[in-house]
């Protein structure tokens, strides 16, 4: 699974993140992109080892509505594939 989502994240841009959240019903803003994109490059792999850190540290950067609506997303996606 690791070796998939690490081919993923290579090949990740940040249009990818921005049609992932408006999917959700989620709207970014371009700096918010900015900060999760360099979060899913740089930190992805801590947060599979289960580091939340970088996640409960979005709070700083982004709305408070939009973390909240990213971390409802977060938590279906961890209960579903990081068990």
């Amino acid at each position: 699974m690791n070796n998939l989502i690490k081919i993923y994240i290579n090949k990740l841009k940040k249009e990818n993140i921005e049609e992932f959240t408006k999917n959700n019903n989620i709207f970014l803003n371009q700096n918010e992109i900015d900060i999760l994109y360099n979060l899913a490059k740089t930190k992805y792999q801590d947060i599979l080892n289960g580091d939340e850190t970088e996640i409960y540290n979005l709070k700083k950067y982004i709305s408070e509505e939009n973390y909240n609506k990213l971390y409802e997303i977060y938590l279906t996606y961890k209960k579903r594939y990081l068990k």
